[in-house]
């Protein structure tokens, strides 16, 4: 036990600066608040630094954002898995995702459960007006306020129905509630 445990502290660290390596390379800035090794790595990369696609730079920010959360994210989610789930609209707002320039209508990765950590099943691509509007609730949280019937953070009672029902079945999994007719991401 004491040597995975110490195994499994050198992976973390190497992954931090592996990290910090690959977001100098894509000429990301340094993110003052990720973790030491993190930022380490990013001052001391001095090699050559090259334009990623736009998956890519969001893989890597999903895995920062995972980073400082004290998270990681499954090697199944991959810049092309990212590619792959983001539609051409916002399965919330309906409205056309945008990958303009600080856009409300940007993709944006959401966890649904976010007590679970990044995985498929549990990230969907959302407009980044949706997951500002959600932010930290729990799914009972968003049907209650679908429910409700009333505006909220921006968001319609319609929209709100949306993203309940988008949730459900990430939530589903997650407490393990057995429903026959679960269909996550539908």
């Amino acid at each position: 036990p004491k040597a995975q445990r110490a195994r499994a502290l050198a992976f973390r660290q190497r992954s931090k600066f592996g990290l910090g390596w690959q977001s100098a390379a894509a000429k990301f800035r340094l993110e003052p608040s990720g973790p030491e090794a993190y930022r380490q790595a990013f001052v001391a990369y001095h090699g050559p630094k090259s334009q990623r696609s736009y998956f890519e730079r969001k893989w890597l920010s999903l895995r920062l954002s995972a980073l400082k959360r004290g998270m990681v994210v499954d090697g199944s989610v991959t810049p092309a898995f990212l590619e792959r789930i983001t539609g051409g609209c916002c399965p919330v707002t309906l409205q056309p995702l945008s990958t303009a320039e600080r856009s409300p209508s940007n993709p944006s990765v959401d966890r649904l459960v976010n007590e679970v950590t990044y995985r498929a099943g549990n990230i969907c691509v959302l407009s980044r007006r949706a997951n500002r509007a959600k932010g930290e609730l729990r799914f009972e949280e968003v049907a209650e306020l679908a429910q409700a019937g009333e505006p909220h953070a921006g968001m319609e009672p319609l929209e709100w129905m949306r993203l309940a029902s988008l949730m459900y079945g990430a939530w589903s999994r997650a407490y393990r509630h057995e429903d026959p007719y679960l269909l996550p991401l539908a």
